[in-house]
């Protein structure tokens, strides 16, 4: 007898036929099991059921010939061989991990600690000057170069680091970082791992030079127009007479430093080469700025190109005979100075004549 036969009778009729055939002695290969269809159609022993099972199970969502696959004992064994494996490279990597890289940092950032803490010490030494001639000394003997222009510091990073300029400078910029931030030396540690270890502060050093450059580049070219409209006020042709009232936008603003340089007036067009004004502003200089940054978005890219046509052009203006005084004071004033000078330059202030605890990005770095 066959499951088929057994199929079109309920669950107490097949007890009840089993039943009765085993009572006259009649055999049969089929055995009843309670069943559970599991959600893919596959029957389930209850009473044999086990993890390794369930794990089979699902796993075979997949098509009949990886489900075929998942039988075979001998790829199996392989599979579980290879996950084993693999397990094996996961342990090692975490424990090279902690072995090597979390306490090598930890020791690298106790040594930058260490020196941090020393290079402030030695930047308020009397025997500084011996000390850094005394280093400087023994680098030299080994053929290691170093700024002439570097710190006590930076000499200190140097004599620490000598052999890879490439990791001093590195080093340098979360040194750097730390006397930005005016970090106590027993913070230091903790300080470079809030910031995302020496990586993350050299990242952040180095974004932070390019944003600083982009600023000043920018700034520049601003400059660059605001020298340029200056110069054409000079030979200018086109003026006319106004009365009517100038809207004043700087009226918080009490440094002359920060008044804008021109008159900005909106006029609209009334005719061939005919202009209506209809108001007339005085700026201050920070919104002036944004209008010039708009004017020099057509400048060459070149900094120097730019510097270079603008001082011929001033050598051009001074070389005319019907200058006003006041004109050629203004033309020998831009021609005898820089055009642009970073804000950063501009003043510096003098020096106390006590040693200062910190130092500026290129001594440190500069090794």
């Amino acid at each position: 007898m066959s499951n088929d036969t057994l199929k079109n009778l309920d669950a107490e009729a097949q007890e009840k036929l089993m039943a009765g055939l085993q009572a006259k002695g009649i055999s049969t290969n089929v055995v009843l099991v309670d069943e559970v269809a599991d959600p893919h159609g596959v029957a389930i022993d209850n009473a044999s059921i086990s993890h390794s099972d369930m794990i089979d199970l699902l796993m075979s969502k997949g098509t009949k010939k990886q489900q075929s696959y998942l039988k075979d004992t001998k790829v199996k064994t392989e599979v579980a061989d290879l996950m084993q494996a693999c397990e094996s490279l996961y342990t090692g990597y975490e424990t090279y991990k902690d072995v090597y890289v979390t306490r090598g940092n930890q020791a690298l950032y106790g040594v930058l600690g260490d020196l941090y803490a020393m290079g402030l010490n030695l930047q308020k030494s009397p025997h500084q000057e011996f000390v850094v001639g005394q280093m400087r000394d023994l680098l030299k003997a080994q053929n290691i170069k170093v700024s002439s222009k570097a710190s006590a510091m930076s000499v200190l990073l140097r004599f620490v680091i000598r052999v890879d300029k490439l990791e001093a400078s590195r080093y340098g910029k979360v040194l750097m970082a730390a006397l930005d931030a005016k970090v106590e030396p027993e913070n230091f540690v903790q300080f470079v791992k809030d910031n995302g270890g020496v990586s993350g502060l050299y990242l952040s050093s180095a974004q932070a030079a390019e944003r600083k450059a982009l600023a000043d580049s920018q700034q520049a070219r601003v400059e660059y127009v605001r020298h340029l409209h200056q110069l054409l006020e000079i030979q200018s042709t086109y003026e006319f007479d106004y009365d009517g009232p100038i809207a004043m936008h700087r009226q918080d603003k009490t440094s002359a430093t920060q008044n804008g340089s021109f008159y900005h007036f909106i006029c609209v067009e009334s005719g061939v080469n005919k202009y209506k004004v209809i108001t007339g502003h005085d700026f201050d200089k920070d919104f002036e700025n944004q209008i010039l940054k708009q004017l020099a978005t057509n400048l060459p890219t070149d900094q120097e190109t730019i510097e270079e046509s603008i001082r011929a052009y001033v050598k051009l203006l001074l070389s005319s005979v019907d200058l006003k005084p006041r004109d050629k004071a203004l033309l020998e004033n831009k021609l005898a100075n820089p055009l642009y000078t970073p804000v950063d330059n501009k003043s510096s202030k003098k020096g106390s004549g006590k040693t200062k605890a910190t130092t500026s990005q290129d001594e440190v770095i500069d090794v």
